[in-house]
C-alpha cells in the first residue's frame, strides 16, 4: 500500500552503507554488541561483579527489586494469588503485578538467589536494552529497505540515550521501550498488507500485559505514526482515502482486540489502581514547564538535573543532532517530509513545555519524580530522522555542514551562558571536541573528493564515526551523568544484610509453626499454617528498610511503598506514629512499641537493639548484630472489641494540631477498643525532659496567632488568605493543612549559615521501660536529623508526617542527650514529647481485656480466613486485615456487609452467640476481565482463521 522505499536514494549511496554486514546477521549482531557495550559500561561504573557498587538505587532499590524478590517467593512457594499478606498488611496484588511485575522477562531473576538480586537486575536490564537495540535495527532496515550498517549504530544509540541512562532503573518501563520499534516494524508490514493485522495485535497484547503504563504512551504514538505514514504517502486524497480509512479502523480494531485479550490482567489492575489513586491535589494550567534554553541544554552529552525535577531526556548523540539539522537542509527530501519531521519535533517540545499537554500525556496524573516519562518517543523520532539523513549525505552541499557547525557552536555557547555547562567547563570542551570530530566525519562522508594519496582513508571514515559516537554516548555521557544521579550503593551491604536476616526469619517461622501446632493440639482443631506478622525496627545493617525487608525475606509485614497502596490504611497507620509520606504511597514500621505491634498482630521484630523492653529475645544473627525479638502480646488476625469502638475519632489530631499527642491518642484508642474497666491506667507516661538547649538558633520573635473559626476574624482579607491557603494545601483525604506552622508551633531561626542549628534535650532516665520520642509537626515534618548521645539515630524527612521514634531502654540514673539538627534557615515544630511505655502494665491490662474471648481462627491464607467465634454480648470483631473492595463476608453462611473500622480495617459486628465466619477475597474486575479475555480470544481466533483463508485464496 505504501512504498517503504520512498525515502531511499535513487542510486546506491556507497557512503551510507558504512559498516555494512550480511542482512541476516544485523539484528542478532546488534543484540550481542549491545550486551558487550552494556557489560563494559557496568564495569566502568563499578557495578558488581566488576566493582563494589550496586545498581539498586532510588525506586529500583525501594520498590522494584524487592517486589521481584517477593514475586519469585510467592510464585515458587505459594503460587500466583490475587491477594497477598506480604504487601502492607494485605493487599490486592493485581495493580502491583500489572504495573511492576507482569513482564515475562522478569523470570530471568528467578535464576538467582535473593542475595544476588543486584546481579539479577543487571542481567534483566542488559537483556531488555539489548532487545531494544536489536528491534530498532530491525525497524530501521525494514522501514527504509536499507542494508546500511548504520542501522546497527542507531539501534545502539536507541538503547544508550540519556533516557535509558536515567530510567533504566525503572525496569518495568523498559518493556514498552524495546517493544516500540518491534511494534512499528509490524505496522510497516501492516501498511504493505493489511492481512498482517494479527502481528500488530499480538505485539500490542504483549505490550499491554508487560507494562500498561508505558504501553498507552506507545499505543498513542503508534496511532500517530500510522496517520503520519499515510499522510506522507498522500493516502488521504483521491481513491486511496477509502482504503486508508479502512486501514485506520482495522488498526484500531486490532488494538481494541489486543486490549480485550489483555482484560484478564488490565481490568482488575485498573480497578485496583483507580481504587487507590494518588490523593494529592493537582494544578492544571497552561503554564510553561521550563525555559527553552534549559531544553537546549538537554541536547548535549552529560546534561542532567535530578531524579525529582529533571528536564526532558532527549539526548541520543551529537551526531544525531547534526543529522537532524542536515535533514532540513537536504534537497533530497520533499517539503512534505520536512514538514512532517519538523512538526513531530515541535509537537514534542510543546508537549514537554506546556504543562497541560505534559499532564495529558500522563493521563492528568502528575508524576512524582521521573518527569517527562514519554520523552523516549522524541528520541525515537530524532533517531529515525537522523538515520534517513545519513543515508542521503551525498545530496548535501558543503555549506550545509558549515551552517550546522555554526548553529551547534551558537547553541553550545548559549547553553554555557545559561545552562549547567557554565559550571562544567570540562563538559563544554568535550562536547565541542567530540561534536567537531563527528561533524568532520559526516562532511567527509558527504561525497567530497579526497586526494589520491589518502583516498583509501575514506573507507575508514564510517568506522571512525561509529567509534567516536559510541565512546560519546555509551561512555562519556553516563560518566558525566552518574555522579549527578546516584549515590554510591555498596552491593555487599544489602547482600550481607539479607544473608544475616534469613536465619532469624527461619527461626521465627519455626517458632510460629510450633505455637500453631501446640494451639491446635490444645484446642482440638486442625490449626492454621503458622501465620504471623513480622517487622524490622528501622533500617537493618544500614541496608534493609522495613518497607523492603519483608519482601526480600518472605514474611508478612505492615510496611509498604507502592503507588497502588491502600491510602486509607496508610492514613490510619499515620495516626499511630508510623512514617507515612505526603501522598500515602508509603507507610513504614519506623518504630516498635508493644502497643501498636500487638494491635496490628506483629509477633516478631528484627532489630539491632538487644535490650528491647516488653519483648522476648529469641536469637541473634551470625554476625551478632541482628536480634530476633518476640512480642508475646501480639493479637491474632481477629479479636473482639467494644461494639461502639468505631465511634472513636482516631483522626481528631489532624484537625487539632494544637493538641497533637500521639501517645495520648494510643491510650485513648485502647480505652475505645476494650473499655476503661480494662485500661483504667494509661500505659504511656511522661518522661521528664529539660528545656531545649539551642545551638546556632534563636526562637522567632512572633506572637502565636489565635485560632479562629471561619467568619470570626476581624480581618476579612487575612481570613480569606488563610482559608485559601488551607484549601490549597489539603489533599483529598483531608489531612491537616500545611502552611499553618506559625499558628501552632515554634519556629527557630538559624543564626549562621555556616553551621547547622540544633536543639538538645537532656532526659533524666528514671525507668528501664522503653522510651519514645515524638517531634510533632502541624502537617509534614521539617527535614531534620536526630542524634542520641552524639550518635546518629534517624532522619525525619520533609515528605513525611509526624512520627514516633523508639529510643530504646536505658538504665535509671543515666542522662540521655537527644539532639535535633536542621540544615535549613528555619525549623518549625510543636513541643517535643518524651514518653515511657509501661510494658508490664500494658501486658496486664491487655490480658484482662482478652480474658474470656473465644475466637478460633481455623484457616488463614492469602485471601481467605475462616473462624469460629463465641460472643457473650453484642461486639465488634475487629480484624487486622485492611479493608478494600473485593472481600466477601459470610456469617453463619449468610452473606453480610463488612463494617470498615476507621475506613481502614475490616470490622464484623456480631450479636451474642456462636458464629461461623468466613472472609474470602476476589479481585474486583477479575471475573469480568476473564470473561472479556475469553470472548476476545474467540473473536481473535475467528478473525485469524478468516484472514488465513483469504490469504490462501489469493
Amino acid at each position: 500500500m505504501i512504498e517503504r522505499k520512498s525515502l531511499q536514494p535513487k542510486q546506491p549511496n556507497k557512503a551510507a552503507k558504512g559498516i555494512q554486514g550480511p542482512k541476516s546477521f544485523a539484528v542478532p549482531l546488534t543484540f550481542l554488541l549491545m550486551c558487550v557495550l552494556l557489560t563494559a559500561l557496568f564495569a566502568v561504573l563499578g557495578f558488581y561483579p566488576f566493582g563494589a557498587h550496586s545498581v539498586l538505587i532510588s525506586d529500583l532499590s525501594a520498590q522494584y527489586a524487592p517486589d521481584l524478590a517477593a514475586y519469585k517467593n510467592q510464585i515458587l512457594n505459594r503460587g500466583f494469588a490475587s491477594y497477598s499478606f506480604l504487601i502492607g498488611m494485605g493487599k490486592n496484588t493485581f495493580g502491583l503485578f500489572a504495573y511492576y511485575l507482569a513482564s515475562p522477562l522478569n523470570f530471568v531473576t528467578f535464576l538467582f538467589p535473593t542475595t544476588m538480586i543486584a546481579e539479577s537486575v543487571l542481567v534483566l536490564i542488559t537483556v531488555k536494552l539489548s532487545l531494544a537495540a536489536a528491534f530498532m535495527t530491525l525497524f530501521l532496515r525494514r522501514r527504509f529497505a536499507s542494508r546500511s550498517g548504520f542501522a546497527i549504530l542507531f539501534g545502539i544509540l536507541y538503547a544508550s540515550c540519556s533516557y535509558i541512562v536515567v530510567y533504566m532503573i525503572n525496569i518495568m518501563w523498559l518493556d514498552g521501550y524495546f517493544l516500540l520499534p518491534l511494534l512499528l516494524f509490524f505496522v510497516e508490514k501492516f501498511l504493505e498488507n493489511n492481512k498482517n493485522w494479527w502481528k500488530v495485535a499480538c505485539t500490542l497484547f504483549i505490550l499491554f500485559v508487560s507494562g500498561f503504563y508505558i504501553a498507552y504512551m506507545v499505543g498513542i504514538f503508534t496511532l500517530l505514526y500510522l496517520f503520519a505514514r499515510l499522510w506522507e504517502g498522500r493516502q488521504f486524497s483521491g481513491e486511496a482515502a477509502k482504503k486508508s480509512l479502512h486501514t485506520i479502523w482495522l488498526f484500531i480494531g486490532s488494538a481494541v482486540l489486543a486490549a480485550g485479550v489483555s482484560a484478564a490482567v488490565l481490568l482488575p489492575a485498573g480497578m485496583d489502581i483507580m481504587g487507590n489513586a494518588d490523593q494529592s491535589a493537582r494544578n492544571i494550567a497552561l503554564d510553561s514547564n521550563f525555559k527553552l534554553t534549559d531544553f537546549a541544554n538537554q541536547l548535549f552529552a552529560g546534561s542532567f538535573d535530578s531524579l525529582s525535577s529533571n528536564k526532558p531526556l532527549v539526548y541520543c548523540g551529537l551526531a544525531v543532532f547534526f543529522l537532524c539539522v542536515l535533514f532540513f537542509m537536504n534537497p533530497y527530501f520533499s517539503r512534505r517530509q520536512k514538514r512532517l519531521a519538523g512538526g513531530s519535533l515541535i509537537f514534542f517540545v510543546l508537549s514537554f513545555n506546556l504543562s497541560v499537554f505534559d499532564l495529558a500525556w500522563q493521563l492528568f496524573d502528575s508524576p512524582n519524580w521521573f518527569l517527562y516519562r514519554y520523552s523516549f518517543l522524541m528520541v525515537f523520532v530524532t533517531l529515525v530522522i537522523g538515520f534517513v539523513s545519513i543515508l542521503h549525505l551525498k545530496s548535501l552541499a558543503p555549506k550545509s555542514f558549515v551552517i550546522t557547525g555554526l548553529l551547534f557552536l551558537a547553541i553550545l555557547i548559549a547553553v554555557q551562558g545559561f545552562g549547567d555547562l557554565a559550571k562544567e567547563g570540562d563538559r563544554f570542551y568535550i562536547n565541542l571536541f567530540m561534536g567537531g570530530l563527528e561533524l568532520l566525519c559526516l562532511f567527509a562522508m558527504s561525497g567530497i573528493p579526497f586526494r589520491t594519496s589518502i583516498a583509501n582513508l575514506k573507507r575508514l571514515i564510517p568506522a571512525l564515526l561509529t567509534i567516536i559516537v559510541i565512546i560519546e554516548v555509551v561512555c562519556v555521557n553516563p560518566l558525566f551523568m552518574r555522579p549527578k544521579m546516584y549515590g554510591v550503593q555498596p552491593r555487599e551491604r544489602l547482600s550481607d544484610a539479607i544473608y544475616q536476616a534469613q536465619g532469624l526469619v527461619k527461626s521465627a517461622k519455626e517458632d510460629a509453626a510450633s505455637n500453631t501446632a501446640s494451639d491446635a493440639q490444645t484446642d482440638g482443631n486442625e490449626g492454621g499454617a503458622g501465620f504471623f506478622r513480622m517487622e524490622a525496627d528501622g533500617d537493618l545493617l544500614t541496608a534493609l528498610s522495613p518497607m523492603t525487608s519483608g519482601l526480600y525475606l518472605d514474611y508478612p509485614s505492615i510496611s509498604t511503598f507502592s503507588s497502588a497502596s491502600n491510602k486509607q490504611l496508610n492514613r490510619l497507620l499515620k495516626q499511630l506514629g508510623f512514617a507515612t509520606n505526603y501522598n500515602y504511597f508509603t507507610s513504614i514500621h519506623s518504630y516498635s512499641s508493644a502497643v501498636t505491634d500487638s494491635l496490628l498482630g506483629i509477633s516478631y521484630v528484627l532489630s539491632e537493639k538487644e535490650n528491647y523492653g516488653g519483648y522476648e529475645q529469641l536469637g541473634k544473627s551470625e554476625n551478632g548484630r541482628l536480634f530476633l525479638q518476640k512480642n508475646n502480646q501480639a493479637m491474632p488476625l481477629m479479636y473482639l472489641v467494644n461494639a461502639g469502638a468505631n465511634d472513636f475519632d482516631i483522626f481528631a489530631m489532624e484537625k487539632d494540631p494544637a493538641n497533637k499527642n500521639l501517645f495520648i491518642l494510643q491510650d485513648d484508642l485502647l480505652v475505645s477498643l476494650f473499655g476503661a474497666e480494662h485500661f483504667a491506667k494509661p500505659v504511656y507516661y511522661d518522661a521528664k525532659a529539660g528545656p531545649a538547649v539551642l545551638y546556632n538558633a534563636v526562637v522567632r520573635a512572633e506572637d502565636i496567632k489565635p485560632v479562629t473559626t471561619p467568619g470570626a476574624s476581624s480581618d476579612p482579607a487575612a481570613e480569606e488568605s488563610e482559608s485559601t491557603s488551607a484549601e490549597a494545601d489539603k489533599d483529598l483525604l483531608e489531612n491537616e493543612p500545611a502552611g499553618q506552622k506559625q499558628k501552632f508551633g515554634t519556629t527557630y531561626l538559624r543564626m549562621s549559615v555556616k553551621d547547622m542549628m540544633s536543639l538538645t534535650y537532656n532526659v533524666q532516665i528514671t525507668s528501664n521501660d522503653p522510651i519514645f520520642l515524638s517531634i510533632p509537626a502541624v502537617a509534614l515534618n521539617d527535614k531534620s536529623y536526630v542524634y542520641v548521645n552524639g550518635v546518629f539515630f534517624d532522619e525525619l524527612s520533609s515528605s513525611q508526617f509526624s512520627q514516633i521514634l523508639s529510643l530504646g531502654s536505658f538504665e535509671p540514673g543515666q542522662t540521655v542527650a537527644v539532639s535535633i539538627f536542621s540544615d535549613e534557615d528555619t525549623y518549625s515544630i510543636l513541643a517535643a514529647q518524651f514518653y515511657y511505655l509501661d510494658t508490664a502494665l500494658f501486658a496486664e491490662q491487655l490480658a484482662s481485656a482478652l480474658r474470656g474471648q473465644d475466637i478460633q481462627i481455623t484457616k488463614e491464607e492469602d485471601g481467605y480466613i475462616s473462624a469460629q467465634a463465641a460472643v457473650s454480648e453484642d461486639s465488634l470483631l475487629l480484624t487486622a486485615i485492611p479493608y478494600e473492595k473485593g472481600w466477601t463476608l459470610h456469617v453463619d453462611g449468610i452473606r453480610t456487609e463488612i463494617t470498615p473500622y476507621q475506613s481502614a480495617l475490616i470490622g464484623i459486628p456480631l450479636t451474642a452467640g456462636r458464629h461461623t465466619i468466613t472472609l474470602s477475597f476476589t479481585a474486583p474486575g477479575m471475573q469480568a476481565g476473564a470473561f472479556v479475555s475469553g470472548a476476545s480470544i474467540v473473536v481473535f481466533a475467528g478473525a485469524l482463521i478468516i484472514t488465513f483463508r483469504k490469504r490462501r485464496e489469493t
